[in-house]
């Protein structure tokens, strides 16, 4: 769903929002190769040099610190047109684990991982706009984005803790 986010940040831009977008992580060769491919075309082609910077694979302290310096988490998943999809995201989890709002759709397990309007925003997949006004929304209301992000540690606490699963 990157192209997704690629056009809500220019939805974003010409609302006159300001914002950076870092993507952290790249294509798995040889599998989304031409995808990628694709997602470094449409970033040109919408001029979001500025706004979206791309920082391929990073080691996992610098990805901690690029959760605890975000404002929002964002990852729109959607179904591929051979039906390849994320089951159940662990960034989603690790970004909620660390107090982000998170954003993200109703495929798949998310629905089960993110309480829409309680600890994160789903917006309907393939919907630059919606996710565009979800960004936004969160961005606007620190109130609600601090709320969504307390929720969002409360639930990753009562659902997903290892230790608890296991016994």
């Amino acid at each position: 769903g990157l192209t997704y986010l690629l056009e809500a940040c220019a939805i974003l831009r010409r609302r006159n929002i300001r914002f950076t977008c870092d993507v952290i992580g790249g294509a798995e060769e040889p599998l989304y190769g031409e995808y990628w491919d694709r997602v470094q075309r449409e970033h040109r082609q919408l001029n979001l040099e500025e706004e979206v910077r791309f920082l391929g694979a990073q080691p996992f302290a610098r990805v901690m610190d690029a959760y605890r310096s975000a404002a929002v988490f964002v990852l729109p998943c959607v179904i591929a047109k051979d039906s390849r999809r994320d089951i159940t995201p662990n960034a989603v989890i690790e970004a909620m684990a660390m107090k982000l709002p998170v954003i993200s759709t109703p495929v798949t397990g998310l629905p089960e991982i993110v309480e829409n309007e309680t600890s994160g925003l789903l917006a309907p997949p393939e919907n630059s706009s919606a996710i565009a006004d979800a960004i936004e929304r969160v961005i606007n209301d620190h109130s609600f984005s601090c709320t969504l992000g307390e929720n969002a540690r409360a639930r990753i606490e009562s659902q997903f803790d290892a230790n608890r699963n296991v016994a």
